[in-house]
Formats: structure tokens, C-alpha cells, sequence
């Protein structure tokens, strides 16, 4: 009995630490420090990579936001396709790459 406690608050512990860093991982901007980060670190702005990303996918822009994803600056950008289904974009805000796991092949159906 006192082993499944201790194994039950190991794994809530181990748990809570992965949820964690996971919040930490993933810090998306306010506007007014997203304006403050894009002139101190010299980023793109984000109508230019929203324009990117249209061009890229063939969809209407919807919204996007600065976030920072461990060390990097990115860019979160939502669009509309024509066939209805709204997609999320994830696209470097040094110079304006797509990144994540579905890359272009994914975004361009």
C-alpha cells in the first residue's frame, strides 16, 4: 500500500514538472512587448510574414502573434483556406521560415 502512494506522488510529481516546462516552453506576447522585442531584436514585422504565409498557402490571413518557443522568437499565424478549414502556421521571426512539424506540404493542399 505505502508503494503504490509513493509511486502514485512520483508520477504526479514527474507530472506536474512536464506540464511545467511546458508552460515555460511556449510564451506567447502582449503588443506592446511584442512591439518592444520586434525593434530591440531587429525581427520581422508581422505583416510582412503574414503576407509570407499567405502567399505560401494560398489563404486569407485571420490573425498572428509573437511568441517565444524556448530561446526562439516566433510567429503564431491563423489563416482561412478556401476550402473552410482555418490552419495555424508557425514561421520564424528572424526571417520569416515555416517551422513545426507540418511543414509546407501540409499547408499548401
Amino acid at each position: 500500500m505505502r508503494l503504490t502512494f509513493v509511486a502514485i506522488v512520483v508520477f504526479c510529481q514527474s507530472m506536474a514538472l512536464c506540464f511545467a516546462e511546458a508552460q515555460t516552453a511556449h510564451n506567447c506576447l502582449s503588443y506592446a512587448e511584442a512591439r518592444r522585442v520586434v525593434s530591440e531584436q531587429k525581427l520581422m514585422d508581422s505583416l510582412a510574414v503574414m503576407k509570407s504565409a499567405v502567399i505560401l498557402t494560398k489563404a486569407e490571413p485571420l490573425h498572428s502573434r509573437l511568441c517565444r518557443w524556448n530561446q526562439d522568437m516566433v510567429y503564431e499565424v491563423s489563416l482561412l483556406r478556401r476550402d473552410g478549414h482555418v490552419i495555424r502556421v508557425n514561421m520564424r521571426a528572424t526571417d520569416g521560415k515555416i517551422i513545426g512539424p507540418r511543414e509546407s506540404k501540409e499547408l499548401m493542399r
